[in-house]
């Protein structure tokens, strides 16, 4: 096994100091900033449509043009983002997410000094890692559903576009997603570590479906709401991993660095 993390940037940031990671600027075709690293506007890409699928445009540039002899696993991550162990003792409940301040001394604690053999490890007793999944709570209200939380947060005829699009191409995804509209868990973020086998199945269905959902989706005049496929795309890998039960897995909480 030899794994490589990439690490999604738009902006500049603190690099975690290991050699396994690979930091990629998405949406570098039309930056007005060099950020000194590798762009996903290269090869095959489609580095134009960042505005609306955020991190997406580096993971299709990932999956097109990199080698699949370099490494057999890789991973999605975020600048700020990353899979980590458990930072602090918890008793019995698993924590999903941390939240850390921005500096070279949380940077380490993510990348610590076995992180490597600690996802190596990860991975041979499985075959991807993915976040724990979120319990969805909103001030208010308490616990709310998926459908409920993206009704809240952003614009529900899309859901019903990205629900009557995967309806079409894969109708045996039905009763899955009808499930997960009700349920109260959510992995987030878009990250995964797999192998190629995985990434390549599951990203010929996933932009099958991403690619529909340009097409069709109005824009948007908020810059925020206008990523909607991206956050839409949050919701199709949960859909994907609860529909394929066969894929073994390994739950790992985020990280997050904030100011």
């Amino acid at each position: 096994m030899n794994l490589k993390l990439f690490s999604v940037f738009h902006k500049p940031f603190i690099l975690p100091q290991v050699s396994y990671v690979i930091p990629i600027h998405a949406g570098k075709v039309d930056s007005l900033i060099d950020l000194g690293f590798e762009g996903d506007n290269n090869g095959d890409n489609i580095s134009n449509l960042n505005p609306s699928l955020s991190e997406l445009t580096a993971m299709y540039y990932i999956w097109k043009n990199y080698d699949r002899t370099q490494f057999t696993h890789w991973g999605l991550c975020h600048y700020r983002r990353y899979f980590s162990k458990q930072l602090h003792w918890t008793g019995i409940k698993k924590k999903s997410f941390y939240t850390l301040p921005i500096s070279m001394k949380s940077m380490d604690k993510i990348f610590f000094a076995n992180s490597y053999s600690f996802l190596y490890e990860a991975l041979e007793e499985n075959t991807v890692i993915l976040p724990i999944p979120l319990s969805l709570y909103k001030k208010g209200y308490g616990k709310i559903s998926v459908l409920k939380q993206f009704e809240l947060e952003h614009d529900l005829n899309s859901w019903n576009l990205m629900k009557e699009i995967l309806f079409e191409k894969y109708p045996s995804y039905s009763e899955t997603l009808t499930d997960f509209e009700k349920s109260n868990y959510f992995m987030i973020c878009n990250m995964m570590v797999a192998p190629w086998e995985v990434w390549d199945v599951y990203l010929t269905w996933f932009f099958d479906i991403i690619f529909e959902l340009v097409k069709r989706l109005p824009p948007f005049q908020d810059s925020y709401q206008n990523r909607m496929p991206a956050f839409l795309a949050e919701r199709l890998m949960n859909i994907y991993f609860i529909k394929n039960q066969h894929i073994k897995r390994t739950f790992l909480p985020i990280s997050m660095l904030i100011e």
